[in-house]
């Protein structure tokens, strides 16, 4: 990413079109890339997910819905308060114009009731046949004012009704764990040649805990996310899981389920195509194979395949990535909920500081 940024800048453009730019960029790297777009005298068009950038350096913010784009002031925040607000306005408009055809339809209603009523034939002695015609008027007049009263109701224009996204929703189930600990990891050593990422690392996991690794490109965070999983792959140490432990992992390639299966056959489960759709895929997403989706619909396919297996200790590298904003929101969401444990890498800096309890750093 920061090879291609380069290649860019070195072109001298004046516009530069980004496609989702701080994916893959360490903290020190983002960091660069905020001051530098700030900075630029280029007109600059991103594309991104990233809320905080997008509040630290939009002028302007182009939302693409339902196959309309409209502008806002600001970045992501002014934008969500924004929406917000049009939508109350919409909510109170559509509300009140229904509100007051159901006021008029009602009151058309008793002024026919109330006609009716006029020329009903009194009981006993009160019956005079001479007042017969003057009822008869009565109730014309009154069925007139009635009728006019439902031309009114039928001629109020009520407004769409304001369209509400889907909201996608995530439950992450769980099998507790028995033990007081999620996993022991002593001695931990990486290295490549004569480069080494970490020696004698020793980390304890608690049930219920998240932990963020952290640490600029190259320090070994995948690495070590993957050693945990896998000690054989490391260059020392133990990893010790607690009883009745359940990893999965979330890779940053999202390459773990078979690229030509589809989503529904790689899950293989009864309850994939609900999960799917309330992730998003629907319509005949979930029949395509898994290589032809986008990154971010892969995501959410892997996604539910951890959904699916129950897991009690989620490894998750950059999970945010790729994610739409409402999937990024719905995972951050679901995992505050979670009750298994989580170990996660992420340059996401709001989702860090939102989400982990504790902080590994890999100063690389």
């Amino acid at each position: 990413m920061r090879a291609e940024l380069a290649d860019l800048l070195a072109e001298e453009p004046d516009l530069l079109l980004l496609d989702e730019p701080t994916n893959h960029l360490d903290l020190p790297a983002r960091d660069w890339l905020v001051r530098f777009v700030r900075e630029s005298p280029e007109a600059i068009l991103f594309v991104t997910h990233d809320r905080d950038f997008a509040d630290e350096v939009a002028d302007r913010t182009l939302h693409l819905e339902r196959g309309a784009l409209k502008a806002y002031a600001g970045g992501y925040s002014a934008l969500r308060e924004a929406q917000g607000q049009e939508r109350e306005r919409q909510r109170s408009a559509y509300e009140g114009a229904k509100a007051e055809t159901r006021r008029l339809k009602i009151a058309a209603d008793k002024q026919v009731q109330r006609a009716a009523d006029v020329t009903k034939k009194p009981t006993g002695r009160t019956y005079d046949p001479k007042f017969k015609a003057y009822y008869s008027g009565v109730e014309a007049r009154m069925d007139k004012r009635a009728a006019a009263m439902k031309s009114r109701a039928s001629q109020i224009e009520e407004p769409d009704k304001p369209f509400e996204p889907d909201v996608v929703w995530l439950v992450l189930p769980t099998t507790p764990l028995r033990g007081a600990s999620a996993l022991e990891a002593r001695g931990l050593t990486k290295r490549f040649g004569a480069r080494t990422l970490f020696e004698g690392l020793a980390l304890d996991l608690a049930p219920g805990e998240r932990l963020a690794i952290v640490g600029p490109n190259g320090a070994g965070k995948t690495t070590l996310l993957q050693g945990l999983l896998d000690p054989d792959s490391l260059d020392g140490g133990t990893v010790a899981w607690g009883r009745g432990a359940r990893p999965a992992l979330l890779t940053q390639t999202r390459g773990t389920l078979d690229p030509v299966k589809s989503a529904v056959e790689a899950l293989d489960d009864p309850q994939a195509r609900t999960l799917l759709g309330a992730l998003g895929l629907r319509g005949d997403l979930p029949r395509r194979p898994i290589g032809t989706l986008s990154i971010g619909e892969r995501t959410r396919v892997e996604l539910a395949s951890i959904l699916l297996r129950g897991a009690n200790v989620l490894f998750l590298d950059e999970p945010t990535n790729h994610l739409d904003l409402p999937s990024r929101e719905a995972l951050e969401a679901a995992l505050r909920d979670y009750a298994g444990a989580v170990v996660f890498v992420s340059h996401d800096r709001r989702f860090v500081e939102g989400f982990a309890d504790r902080t590994l750093a890999l100063p690389g």
